[in-house]
């Protein structure tokens, strides 16, 4: 079976969903009719309610928030205090005469931070046509285009065709703004331009690096570092500086997780492993010196082999320990980036049984606060769900009993 083929749907079906989910909401409020136009207005773009990160276009003048469910139960101690987010909406204001596009179809890949180019893939109506499934965007090539919103001109130099939603502006994007305004371009030959403006003269970074470059991974929460994956290596990319090194021995694999700790001197790396049935290799942890790119503590379990690399975390609880969700082999745990392990369930009197792996616990962390709780969900067990909090102050549990609901985790900790 050809997982990368699944891995690619699935994280095409998922992007799909977001982008319907947003052509839907605002196709309920124009006209039907088989042309696409897009508009930029001077905060952003209005056709098909794709925005600016800078601002959020409205159509109407006055902004009502919609309703938060409360939770069903509520943790001991939140990690952090319930807060309602003030909206200040901005009118939409046009600064083009004329659409920008007008067509068969379109597929956004975001805004420049600064709100000056628009990256999005156009369709002429013909390339519509050509689809082998009819009305099913990514089956179709297009052109890719970035638009000046402060000069009108449209730079198409990059030959991207638009083919699923993973070559659009989420997971395994082939385009990357960097902190300082720069662009980083992902080609299909493997080169990775960094330019100081679309379709300026770029540097080639792959040839540095000295091999192709198959996806531009994670910017290390310091805005420091980004990952880049070649074929046959992982590398640290220091963009302030130029300077690459590779991260030793991890080969690249679609179904790798790749996580950042918080304080971006580590990384942990959990190892898809062989996921066609043999276990072998069995997979496992791997943590990673940023400095160096250095191996500094690693341990083997058996991950559950999800298709988008996610089941099993990791999940940083702080600078120097991070939780794994789910193994087949021993169940969730704690691991230090000195390689001390140590098993999860005692902190809910369970132990491990191989055929109760599911589900995997849910941890929500607030590093900076030294706060983090750990979710025993009660999906598909009988046993009720708990919750475990630790804080500076102390750590606690919370059992909820009722069995008719699927207990969840929110961001600030609370249970619903």
């Amino acid at each position: 079976m050809d997982f990368n083929w699944m891995n690619r749907m699935q994280t095409y079906l998922r992007q799909l969903w977001i982008i319907s989910f947003v052509i839907f909401g605002a196709v309920a409020c124009l006209p039907t009719n088989e042309v696409v136009e897009v508009t930029v207005t001077r905060e952003g773009v209005v056709v098909e309610t794709a925005v600016s990160p800078s601002a959020t276009p409205t159509l109407e003048p006055t902004f009502t928030p919609e309703p938060t469910l409360a939770p069903t139960a509520t943790a001991t101690q939140a990690l952090l205090s319930p807060h309602t987010p003030k909206v200040t909406p901005i009118p939409a204001r046009l600064i083009t005469d004329e659409p920008v596009f007008v067509g068969g179809d379109l597929q956004f890949a975001g805004w420049s931070p600064n709100g000056r180019y628009l990256a999005y893939y156009e369709y002429t109506e013909e390339q519509v046509a050509e689809s082998p499934v009819e009305g099913l965007r990514g089956t179709y090539p297009g052109t890719f285009v970035f638009y000046d919103t402060q000069t009108g001109e449209k730079c198409t130099d990059y030959p991207l065709a638009g083919f699923f939603a993973y070559e659009g502006g989420g997971s395994g994007s082939p385009l990357r703004w960097l902190p300082d305004g720069r662009l980083l371009i992902k080609l299909p030959d493997g080169q990775l331009l960094l330019t100081e403006a679309p379709c300026a003269v770029g540097e080639n970074i792959a040839a540095q690096v000295g091999e192709p470059i198959s996806s531009i991974g994670a910017v290390s929460p310091d805005e420091r570092w980004m990952i880049l994956t070649g074929v046959v290596q992982y590398w640290l990319y220091d963009w302030s500086t130029g300077n690459a090194h590779p991260i030793a021995e991890v080969q690249p694999d679609s179904f790798n997780n790749v996580v950042w700790s918080p304080d971006s001197q580590h990384l942990s790396i959990t190892l898809a492993g062989n996921y066609t049935g043999d276990r072998s290799p069995i997979g496992g942890t791997r943590v990673i010196e940023v400095a160096t790119g250095d191996i500094i503590a690693r341990y083997d379990w058996e991950p559950a082999n999800a298709l988008d690399g996610s089941f099993g975390g990791p999940v940083w609880i702080n600078n120097d320990e991070f939780v794994v969700t789910l193994s087949l082999d021993q169940g969730p745990f704690f691991m230090t980036i000195n390689g001390d392990v140590r098993p999860l369930l005692p902190l809910f009197d369970e132990t491990f049984e191989p055929e109760n792996y599911w589900p995997p616990v849910d941890v929500v962390a607030e590093v900076a606060n030294g706060r983090y709780a750990i979710l025993r969900s009660n999906e598909g067990r009988e046993s009720a769900a708990k919750l475990y909090t630790f804080t500076p102050e102390g750590e606690s549990i919370e059992v909820f009993e009722q069995t008719n609901v699927t207990f969840r985790i929110f961001p600030n900790g609370e249970v619903g």
